[in-house]
């Protein structure tokens, strides 16, 4: 099932074109702590040079931050992650998402990138990687990303794009369960547009939450694997800075 803009009674979001890519080196986490704390935000460019041999980037945030958030969306003026230091391609780049429970028993996931998303990259340093960000009402905050504590969460659903091809899975964060693997025909990319089903049989609500309205998403864009990459391997997020709530859609289309 695809869940259209139209849906939600809007456009797609206007499309910028990127900065110049430049190349650096990402560390890895230790384990499995997907997204756990680094360097505090507002390091300095002095200890990102000693640690990371890269000194914070020029104008990283131009412009004011504009989000739009509604029940079941989220649009934002495309920015990076200011303690993103990798390539700043485009499609890592995002620009706006949609979380639904269409009453069928999954959860439908969009995503939508500044500029078209190169599904067949042919060097692993231009693998990335589209992570949904969901708390299922049991994750508490301050959320784990450094300067964005209102994005919490307790499972995670990840498109990677690599050498190897596209795959996607699903990670619950509150056990040591390994990742599920999604059927190719649950998810798919369309130039700007990943899109996403979800069994909901796979995303148990906790913390006492009731049903999928009571979810929140948050959707980023990632130039590591989110399940080993610390936080300087994010490009950027929509929300900006916190999660927005799934919307129910069990009465049909979505009205204006």
């Amino acid at each position: 099932m695809i869940i259209p803009y139209n849906w939600l009674g809007m456009s797609p979001p206007q499309r910028r074109r990127t900065m110049t890519r430049a190349t650096v080196q990402v560390e890895t986490l230790e384990g499995r702590a997907l997204l756990s704390k680094g360097p505090g935000h507002g390091i300095g460019e002095a200890t990102l040079q000693a640690n990371y041999g890269e000194p914070v980037p020029p104008n990283p945030n131009p412009g004011p931050i504009h989000n739009i958030i509604g029940n079941g969306y989220a649009i934002k003026s495309a920015r990076f992650y200011p303690e993103y230091f990798g390539p700043k391609q485009a499609e890592l780049n995002v620009a706006s998402a949609i979380a639904v429970a269409p009453g069928d028993g999954t959860l439908q996931l969009n995503g939508q990138v500044v500029l078209p998303i190169n599904t067949a990259p042919t060097d692993p340093s231009q693998n990335v990687y589209y992570l949904w960000a969901i708390n299922r009402g049991g994750a508490k905050g301050p959320g784990p990303i450094p300067g964005r504590p209102g994005i919490t969460f307790d499972a995670a659903v990840v498109v990677a794009v690599q050498t190897t091809g596209v795959t996607a899975y699903v990670k619950d964060l509150t056990n040591n369960s390994a990742p599920v693997q999604l059927p190719s025909s649950d998810f798919s990319i369309n130039n700007f547009t990943l899109r996403v089903s979800v069994p909901l049989s796979m995303l148990p609500a906790t913390g006492g939450a009731t049903d999928p309205s009571q979810y929140t998403v948050n959707f980023s864009a990632w130039n590591g694997n989110p399940l080993s990459a610390n936080h300087h391997a994010i490009a950027s997020f929509v929300p900006e800075f916190r999660n927005f709530h799934v919307r129910d859609a069990t009465a049909g289309l979505i009205k204006p």
